[in-house]
């Protein structure tokens, strides 16, 4: 209890802890159902964390710029999601955690037809370590595993989240051509014409 390096006084051990503290964020998103509306409809995305290291983790923070996720505007943890009970913001070796955030779809979005991002998850370790991942996709959809690994591969290529925005429509009119007199039952038709046109975005 004399301090570093203090002569005379008690002779301590040089501590040097051996850590290997890492972590891991997988980010998938649910697809918003159509019709997509720009300013209303809204992409939920979900982030399971994950402690891949030797060592428990504090103060765990999940990032995006794109969802306004800062150190101090995090996303909803869901109660009870943490496999080893911890509270949030807590991470025991091995233990993993979710997260869920909201996200509202612009109309520069809808003519992309795609909203493609990624997060990054940090926490600290006992020692003062802070291990940093960026997400990898959950996604099964297509655009989201070019890396080839599979969804939520670590190690492995860090894929972004690709969500598609589909906005299915179609539009059918209906027009008849009458036949010239006379008309006789059994005998005149009436045709019938149907224009069918695709007016969505895919």
């Amino acid at each position: 209890g004399d301090g570093p390096g203090t002569t005379p006084g008690g002779k301590d051990d040089t501590v040097t802890p051996l850590e290997s503290p890492a972590i891991q964020i997988v980010k998938s998103s649910t697809l918003p159902t159509p019709p997509i509306v720009a300013g209303t409809s809204k992409i939920t995305y979900t982030f399971v964390v994950k402690n891949i290291g030797d060592v428990q983790l504090t103060n765990v923070q999940v990032l995006d710029a794109k969802l306004g996720l800062t150190a101090s505007n995090q996303p909803t943890w869901k109660a009870s999601s943490a496999t080893m009970g911890s509270a949030t913001g807590t991470l025991a070796v091995g233990e993993s955690a979710t997260y869920t955030a909201d996200y509202t779809i612009t109309a520069a979005d809808i003519t992309a037809k795609k909203v493609t991002n990624t997060a990054s998850a940090n926490g600290t370790s006992p020692s003062g370590q802070k291990p940093t991942d960026t997400s990898d996709s959950g996604n099964t959809t297509p655009g989201n595993d070019p890396s080839g690994d599979g969804p939520g591969t670590t190690p492995g290529g860090k894929d972004e989240t690709v969500t598609p925005l589909e906005n299915p429509a179609i539009q059918i009119v209906e027009s008849r051509i009458l036949q010239k007199a006379p008309i006789l039952a059994g005998s005149s038709q009436i045709t019938y014409e149907y224009k069918v046109t695709n007016i969505g975005n895919v």
